[in-house]
């Protein structure tokens, strides 16, 4: 990549490289050109997503969940004029990483406010149907589970286990 371009030139061509690697699954390598994207000009969405999304296929979901948490925080801008599509994917992402992080009602949440939003196109709203779905069954044979705790910690049960004594042998 040339020194002469302009930081956005230099930008853009790292982010293809990036790209590029990323499609060929080379992650390492596409890590290293998105990167270089945020070196030269920090708090591009595209990149950042992308540097997500690697960490979220490497199963290293707190950092997805940090580096999308940290595109909300830092005033991120676009590369691109269309950004309803990129906008998009960030949110399902967030959906994804919530989902293997336990955050079971964040990624109901977001799922809601992303069927309604209008970079959701009909086909993948049946699928974010599906998933709220999945994801309140889960909910509530977790709330059930929860319940059935407080129920076996009642004080009648702990009064239980106080007829219970341990003795010292002598």
């Amino acid at each position: 990549i040339k020194e002469e371009y302009c930081k956005s030139k230099r930008w853009l061509v790292n982010y293809f490289f990036g790209l590029s690697y990323y499609h060929c699954e080379n992650y390492k390598k596409a890590k290293e050109y998105f990167k270089n994207c945020n070196s030269l000009i920090p708090f591009k969405i595209e990149s950042n997503y992308f540097l997500a999304k690697i960490e979220f296929l490497n199963e290293k979901y707190k950092n997805c969940y940090n580096i999308l948490l940290s595109l909300g925080k830092n005033n991120s801008e676009y590369m691109f004029m269309n950004n309803e599509i990129c906008n998009f994917h960030i949110e399902y992402l967030k959906i994804l990483v919530n989902l293997k992080l336990d955050n079971i009602q964040d990624s109901i949440d977001i799922a809601n406010k992303l069927i309604d939003a209008e970079s959701c196109s009909r086909q993948y709203r049946r699928i974010i149907l599906h998933y709220i779905n999945k994801l309140q069954d889960v909910k509530d044979i977790n709330e059930k589970k929860i319940e059935d705790i407080k129920i076996y910690n009642t004080s009648e049960n702990l009064n239980k286990l106080e007829d219970y004594k341990i003795t010292k042998e002598k």
